[in-house]
């Protein structure tokens, strides 16, 4: 793109895809104030109106957000080769680190509520090299009201073009686009007009730039014509035949080939981005990013099959809350008429009005009047006639619509269904009933999520040429590994020394069948293969899927799953390791280990022989064999159930 000349014309149609969505943009406004409890215009409303307000809007976010979130996703990286499990195995531990490192519960969680409050969220994963806190690598939630795509697309992966048009302060272009000249200020915190753009941009201080502010434009350009390359097998009628260009370039080259000509064959073009505020072109930028792709990721709360967008929660109960807060405020006005009614006031009795209607509200005075010849009383409350039941009946049915709409249930927001007390059976299926809507947006979640992960190891692929120390929690603590994207590191995860070292010796007769192991002769093989597929490709790209395990992030029952397994364990179809593993019972390997030893020491004991390890612990032989410990855990968990 010819900067000077072209960022205009972009610009140009990034405002036309505003003009052309503004009433999408500003309904994401209004549900986000809604959302906050903003419903009344309060320039519209007198200074007597009461502004009470149902935020029904809130309870049906909160009520789903947290459920959605409560869960980590467990994501696998599976490589299209089995020779390169292990070294997939490694960056499926580096993303399960990379979700603690950068807070991405929290994240996914803002996320989601701009998904159920402005229609769609929007996760921007990236690469910074400059990054401290988390690391490099960077997952940011953009505003969702100042994201853009192209027209007549749905899938931002698919679009020519998509970005950001968003609000910015001017230190924060000074920062990243240090050779910007006179950027204007198109809006300030300073209330006098003047004061907007009293400064000289070139000399001003970063805090006096930090309260001034500017449009910028973040225009993301895909290469319609960039194709990922990585290594797949040619076939023909099942033979090997070799393997993708680049891996024979890293190989070697034609005797015939310059270097000019080798080196604009491995120039990539991965897209661009264009940088401008509203008058003035700030800078155009080759994406270096191997997977070509756009940083953004959607996350929808309900899919709308004919658009980008998606539907929120408010979509299709915003009619309903807002009639319903109209009933709420002419309850409250009605209620403070009756306790400060209006009065008649008699004027036969020479009464100063002024001064009664001063003090009246203070209490405990007193008021003169003359009331010869007269005996009505000197003020006389006014009230309403009696409100209309159909107000009352009204604010009580459309809580029932918002449920029926919605799904949230009593059951789901923790309330008994009914008065009468329930089994835990009962309570579990209208549990998993209530979760019908909530399944649906999980999918959309994990679809959302493996796209995040997918752009984590596109960028860990590309960028961890220096090994990287990552840690994992476990039962006993924390595990350390490393994990890197060059050929020494893959070469060690798919084969140890010893083994590479036996297979070429078995290869060559120098040792015999029975000398090697199989899982020696499974690394040399899987080695033999890596050589032939990457040779001394540096770094080491792969071709892989992501796959979010099924149920990871579905909401479920604690008490509902303890049961599950007590009874499986019961029925013997499980072994007590896997309840309470599966339960997260702390320390559960140590209560394992300590039954185990139980157990060993009762056997002696019937055997007559000395226990194991040490002088005998006292057992109760009408224990059953499961062990008083296990069972009373069960218990525990099962009177929790009933209880």
């Amino acid at each position: 793109m010819k900067e000077k000349e072209d960022w205009k014309k972009l610009k140009e149609v990034i405002d036309v895809i505003f003009e052309d969505t503004k009433d999408a943009r500003k309904k994401m406004e209004d549900h986000y104030n809604m959302f906050l409890g903003k419903i009344w215009d309060k320039d519209k409303l007198n200074e007597w109106d009461s502004e009470v307000y149902y935020n029904m809007a809130f309870s049906l976010v909160q009520a789903q957000a947290p459920l959605l979130t409560d869960n980590n996703p467990i994501p696998t990286v599976v490589p299209r080769f089995d020779f390169l499990e292990k070294v997939a195995n490694s960056y499926t531990l580096a993303v399960q680190y990379l979700w603690d490192a950068l807070e991405m519960p929290m994240k996914t969680q803002k996320a989601l509520i701009y998904a159920m409050v402005k229609k769609i969220g929007i996760f921007k994963v990236y690469y910074n090299k400059n990054k401290g806190f988390g690391g490099d690598l960077c997952c940011d939630i953009v505003d969702p009201s100042e994201f853009f795509i192209a027209p007549g697309y749905d899938d931002e992966w698919e679009a020519p073009f998509c970005g950001c048009k968003s609000i910015k302060p001017l230190s924060w272009i000074r920062a990243n686009f240090p050779e910007a000249k006179d950027i204007k200020a198109e809006t300030s915190l300073f209330k006098k007009d003047e004061d907007k753009n009293a400064f000289k941009y070139q000399d001003a201080k970063d805090f006096e730039l930090d309260v001034r502010f500017a449009t910028v434009y973040e225009v993301f350009i895909r290469n319609a014509d960039f194709v990922a390359d990585f290594p797949t097998l040619d076939t023909n009628d099942g033979e090997k035949k070799g393997f993708l260009s680049f891996l024979k370039k890293k190989k070697g080259k034609k005797e015939d080939e310059s270097e000019e000509a080798e080196e604009k064959e491995e120039e990539q073009d991965y897209g661009k981005y264009i940088y401008f505020t509203s008058d003035q072109f700030l800078a155009e930028k080759p994406s270096s990013d191997r997977h070509g792709l756009p940083p953004y990721v959607s996350l929808r709360n309900y899919i709308d099959p004919s658009g980008f967008l998606g539907i929120d929660e408010i979509d299709q109960t915003e009619t309903l809350i807002k009639e319903m807060n109209i009933m709420l405020q002419a309850i409250v006005k009605y209620a403070k008429n009756h306790l400060d009614p209006n009065y008649e006031f008699d004027v036969s009795q020479n009464a100063d009005k002024d001064d009664i209607q001063d003090r009246l509200h203070k209490g405990g005075q007193i008021f003169s009047k003359n009331g010869m010849n007269n005996t009505n009383p000197l003020l006389k409350p006014v009230f309403e006639a009696q409100m209309n039941p159909v107000v009352l009946n009204l604010f009580g049915i459309i809580p029932n619509l918002l449920e029926e709409i919605s799904g949230i249930t009593d059951v789901a927001k923790g309330e008994a269904s009914k008065k009468q007390r329930q089994s835990a059976s009962e309570i579990a299926i209208l549990l998993e009933s209530s979760h019908t809507r909530i399944r649906q947006k999980v999918r959309n979640l994990e679809w959302s999520l493996k796209r995040v992960c997918y752009l984590f190891v596109k960028l860990m692929q590309q960028y961890y040429t220096e090994p990287r120390d990552i840690y994992n929690k476990t039962e006993d603590g924390y595990e350390y590994s490393k994990i890197s994207n060059s050929p020494q590191a893959a070469q060690n995860m798919i084969a140890n020394p010893q083994s590479i070292m036996k297979g070429q010796q078995f290869e060559q007769g120098q040792i015999k069948a029975n000398e090697i192991t199989p899982e020696e002769q499974q690394e040399y093989d899987d080695y033999k293969k890596y050589m032939e597929a990457f040779g001394d490709a540096d770094p080491v790209y792969f071709d892989f899927d992501i796959q979010i395990d099924t149920n990871s992030t579905l909401p479920l029952d604690k008490q509902t799953l303890a049961n599950m397994f007590i009874r499986l364990a019961q029925m013997q179809l499980v072994d007590r390791d896997s309840v309470l593993e599966v339960l997260k019972v702390p320390k559960w390997k140590e209560i394992v280990d300590r039954m185990n030893r139980k157990e060993e020491e009762m056997k002696q004991a019937k055997m007559g022989g000395p226990p194991p390890g040490g002088p005998p612990q006292t057992a109760n032989p009408n224990n059953p064999q499961d062990q008083a410990e296990f069972q009373q855990i069960m218990d525990q968990m099962q009177g929790g159930q009933n209880g």
